[in-house]
Order: structure tokens, then sequence, then C-alpha cells
């Protein structure tokens, strides 16, 4: 996460658009697959949503929408194990992330995107686009201890804790 943010900042310092051109993804085939590193629940959702709201294009990788566990690479020449999907899983993606990238035009730009810097393992993103609906989008993310509740805002409202969240 210290690694990701500062990667961002620097380049928002040297050129902003430069982030037009990103691709960002939560895992690749050298490493574990994103639910192996980020779990089923609301930690993993959070990182995915940050990944689709951010400037360039996201993209999910072998199995990920479907929750698979077995990595995948050029050097497989077949799937070892018989993974079925995993049919919750496949819905929060269809309720909470697929919204998102169907709006893709209000996220892919860098116009109206913020970076603030809190804590090490904090992130903070901010979207202002009261006239297409987006209003302010934020993502925080981390383990930090007692920072592990994500945040929302309202547009022109200082963020607050998100009542009722779980981790699944």
């Amino acid at each position: 996460n210290a690694e990701y943010r500062a990667t961002i900042k620097n380049t928002i310092e040297f050129d902003k658009d430069i982030l037009k051109r990103f691709v960002n993804f939560m895992n690749n085939p050298d490493e574990d697959t994103a639910v192996a590193q980020f779990g089923k629940g609301d930690h993993y959702f959070g990182v995915c949503s940050m990944m689709s709201t951010m400037p360039g294009l996201p993209m999910f990788g072998h199995g990920q929408i479907e929750g698979f566990t077995e990595k995948y690479g050029m050097e497989y020449r077949r799937a070892y194990k018989d993974e079925q999907p995993d049919n919750d899983f496949v819905r929060r993606h269809e309720h909470e992330i697929v919204p998102l990238l169907k709006r893709r035009y209000l996220f892919s730009g860098v116009e109206e995107f913020l970076l603030y810097d809190g804590r090490e393992h904090l992130c903070i993103l901010q979207r202002l686009r009261p006239r297409a609906g987006a209003g302010t989008v934020q993502q925080r993310l981390g383990t930090e201890p007692g920072y592990d509740t994500p945040l929302q805002s309202v547009h022109g409202q200082a963020p607050r804790r998100v009542q009722g969240h779980r981790d699944a």
C-alpha cells in the first residue's frame, strides 16, 4: 500500500496525465490470486472498488470475479483444480463493482482526481462530479488497528465511518 501510494504521488507530482495510461490490477500471474491476497470480504471489495475508480484501466485477473484460487499464467498448460464459481462472490461483484465499471467515463480521467495523503495504511481518493451524479467517491484501505472500517462521504460533507460494516 505504501509503495503504491508513493508511485501515485510521484506520478501526480511529475505529470498527472500519466495516470490515464496506468493499468490497475490486484494481482498478476506471478503473484498469489486476488482472493488469496485480499480474501473475499470487505477488504477485497474495497481494493477492487479503488482499482475500478482509479484513473487508467482496471484489469481483472483470470477467474478473479469467480473467486478462483488457482494461479494462472503462460507456463500452465491446464487448470489443476476443478474450481466452480463462487456465486455469492460473483453476485457481490455484480452489485458493487459492475455499476462502477459501467460509469468508467467518470473515473478514467484525472481532471477531478484528488489523492489525500494520510497515514501509511490510508488512501482516500476523491472525485467531484456532482452534475454527473457521481458526487464524491472515497475509498479507505488499510489494516492499521482501529482503522479497518471503510469511510464514505456525501458531497460537501466530511468522511464518516460506514455504519453496519462487517467482513464476510
